[in-house]
């Protein structure tokens, strides 16, 4: 609809007018899944983080605490 990447979107209305940080653009694959939290399958095995592009605008976008607080006061605004 706006003929622009969802990442630019995102940083268009939420990131930027918020004082936000990248939730998007922070890399993809190895350098980001070190930062989260192991998941297990229901045999306890290991399993990879869902970090490729096409799952972050299905809640894969990252947050620190204090963006997300700046986040809910914008909404509450």
């Amino acid at each position: 609809v706006y003929g622009e990447p969802f990442d630019r979107l995102v940083a268009r209305y939420i990131e930027q007018p918020n004082g936000m940080g990248r939730g998007w653009g922070q890399g993809t694959g190895n350098s980001r899944a070190r930062n989260f939290a192991a998941g297990y399958n229901g045999n306890l095995l290991a399993m990879p983080a869902l970090d490729n592009r096409y799952i972050l605008s299905a809640g894969g976008l990252r947050y620190s605490s204090a963006d997300m607080a700046r986040f809910v006061q914008a909404q509450l605004r």
